[in-house]
């Protein structure tokens, strides 16, 4: 972050004109150093003016809700921008250099690159409306349903066919184009334009620079939506469509709404829903999450109603959860999105459905419930699911919440299970934020290497998994002996555990990981969610699994029987030692060839 002198940040101030600024958001009267006009915050509407701006002293002051503050306040309350935004933006607007020492290094390029965007912007906006109104870019404009004041305001625009673009820039717009993805190269380095016959949607800072463009086929070209490419000015993982537009609405209605395209962000803000951002046909990260945080501490997610929404919608939850964030959400009925809804629906039924909207963790443990009936899993599988939700929530109160919600479903085991809930979590917390700064590689690390049997073997480890999670499979296991071709101690020690617990009481196999789950590791619920081929997978994919660890046990075990039989055999003749060494060699070969599941 840069900082910035007392003495740049008055000349900034004093260099701009609070007038002009406020008067893009509302009209002001007056003349000299006193203008009034309504009050522009979303949360005061007013019919009588009671807004006063001062152009001398470059402050402002409402009558009616209180508000007061300077240029700097200003931007801050009604666009979202902090501080450092907030002198970066005035700075350009008053054509005032930042000091070198405040700078980046390639500032000066940086600048030219959100030139080069605006530039094209207003390229894309010229040619929509050169287009006449009964070209298919109007007509599915129109087909869409948005005013054309929604389009000018989001500044919606039309890449025509061909090199067009390409042809109205320079040879240096053209290279630091290429770096846009405005511009793409052929095989033979010849340039054309990446964007062609497209509806164009520029995405905006709340800054009000242009970062980048979305863009959507008009014909049937593929894929439908392409994003320009990430440059040294637009990073998808931090950035939203519509929020330079919506910042000013999110403080008023105190939530915000998340949806996944630019079509369903215009259709619902056509409709008045303005606190609302739009994701860029990419998942949240967790730089978004942080993001929104700055603005609002309750977030409803509505994303599309099929299996890949409610997907999105869960991956996204414990991000938000980590920066403290409040997380409902809406579930659309018939798989619908939010665009196809608000128009067979209208704005009430949207607007019940927000009233309605409820706590996402909440909706997916539901969901996980039905999971465990239809699938005939076992309660620790439900608590396995929602460990990493229940890791990831910050907030104390909503934890302890959830927690409770989820430890209700295990009846007279909730006792034991909430011992060891506690202890993982405890854990957890430990390392938690070590791992939240750690860089990307090593966030990405599987939970199978913070798991205490880190010396047992995959295959043993898959078979425990297994053998925990299915009756079948422990019935199977015991059936082929597998207890005899186990290696790890910790291992064996746990399914001695396992058989002597169920051959006791075969009735109760669901009570055994309950009861044998002290003893064991605290990240054991983790060893599970390391093997992402074992979640979901169907019967048949599971059996293979299991067919093929257990099979590479048996081969491993008579290899190593084979061999210490070799290193216990003494032998004087060099020539038969050879032999018996070209014989083992064989016995191994036909090992991997032949399959001992059976």
């Amino acid at each position: 972050m840069s900082y910035f002198s007392d003495d740049f940040i008055q000349r900034v101030r004093l260099a701009s004109d609070i007038i002009s600024l406020i008067g893009e958001d509302v009209t002001l009267k007056g003349q000299g150093d006193r203008h009034t006009g309504l009050c522009p915050f979303p949360d005061h509407t007013e019919k009588t003016p009671s807004f006063f701006v001062s152009s001398s002293k470059q402050v402002y002051h409402c009558f009616g809700c209180q508000k007061s503050g300077n240029i700097y306040t200003y931007l801050k309350e009604l666009r979202g921008m902090n501080f450092v935004e907030s002198v970066h933006y005035l700075a350009r607007q008053a054509r005032i250099d930042i000091p070198t020492s405040y700078e980046k290094k390639g500032q000066d390029v940086t600048g030219e690159l959100f030139n080069l965007n605006e530039k094209a912007c207003q390229f894309y906006q010229k040619k929509l409306f050169e287009c006449s109104m009964d070209s298919p870019v109007w007509k599915y404009l129109n087909k869409r349903g948005y005013s054309k004041e929604t389009i000018k305001k989001f500044r919606i625009g039309y890449a025509p066919k061909g090199k067009t673009l390409l042809r109205s820039l320079s040879g240096k717009e053209q290279n630091q184009a290429v770096h846009l993805g405005l511009l793409a190269k052929d095989q033979s380095g010849n340039g054309y334009d990446n964007f062609r016959n497209r509806l164009i949607f520029p995405i905006v800072s709340t800054r009000k620079q242009v970062i980048g463009f979305g863009a959507r086929a008009l014909d049937d070209s593929l894929p439908k939506y392409i994003n320009s490419k990430e440059s040294k000015v637009f990073y998808k993982g931090t950035s939203f469509y519509g929020l330079n537009e919506s910042a000013r609405y999110l403080r008023q209605k105190g939530f915000l709404i998340i949806v996944e395209g630019y079509t369903d962000f215009l259709s619902l803000w056509q409709e008045g829903f303005q606190n609302i951002v739009a994701t860029l046909g990419t998942a949240l990260t967790e730089d978004h999450a942080k993001l929104l945080k700055r603005y609002v501490d309750t977030v409803i997610v509505v994303f599309d109603g099929d299996d890949a929404g409610l997907k999105a919608a869960e991956r996204s939850l414990p991000l938000l959860l980590l920066q403290s964030l409040e997380v409902k959400s809406i579930l659309l009925p018939n798989k619908q999105d939010p665009d196809s809804f608000i128009k067979e629906s209208g704005r009430e039924s949207f607007e019940a459905l927000l009233k309605k909207s409820k706590d996402l963790f909440f909706q997916i443990l539901q969901r996980k419930q039905v999971e465990l009936k239809t699938q005939g899993r076992s309660l620790i599988y439900l608590l396995e699911e929602m460990l990493p939700f229940l890791e990831s929530t910050a907030k104390e109160t909503l934890k302890v919440i959830y927690k409770q919600r989820t430890l209700d479903l295990f009846g007279s085991d909730k006792k034991s299970m909430e011992r060891v809930l506690d202890k993982f979590l405890k854990n957890s917390s430990k390392t938690f934020s070590h791992q939240r700064r750690s860089s990307e590689n090593s966030e990405k690390k599987t939970a199978i290497e913070r798991f205490s049997l880190s010396k047992a073997l995959e295959a043993e480890r898959l078979l425990l998994v297994l053998c925990l999670d299915s009756q079948s499979f422990l019935d199977l296991f015991l059936k082929k002996s597998g207890m005899e071709v186990l290696k790890t101690k910790e291992i064996i020690a746990i399914f001695e555990k396992i058989e002597t617990r169920y051959r006791q009481k075969p009735k109760d196999f669901d009570r055994i990981l309950p009861d044998i789950m002290h003893e064991l590791s605290d990240n054991f619920l983790l060893l599970k969610q390391s093997y992402p081929v074992l979640n979901g997978a169907k019967e048949e994919d599971k059996e293979k699994v299991f067919q093929d660890s257990l099979s590479f046990l048996k081969k491993r075990q008579i290899s190593a029987k084979v061999h210490q039989v070799i290193s216990e055999i003494k032998m004087d003749d060099q020539e038969d030692m050879k032999q018996l060494e070209k014989v083992f060699q064989l016995t191994k070969e036909k090992l991997r060839q032949k399959d001992f599941s059976n």
